[in-house]
């Protein structure tokens, strides 16, 4: 039962490397994104 319970979660949420790397890659986009939309968005004075 453990084991069914081990496989399920892996095929619901992976954690391979390469799985690990694409989330990666993502978030670090997101993250570049957020940043330059703060700098180039005027701030109200």
């Amino acid at each position: 039962m453990a084991r069914a319970a081990a496989e399920a979660d892996f095929k619901i949420d992976p954690d391979d490397a390469a799985t690990l790397k694409q989330r990666w890659s993502t978030l670090k986009d997101d993250i570049w994104i957020k940043s330059a939309k703060a700098l180039l968005t005027p701030t109200a004075s």
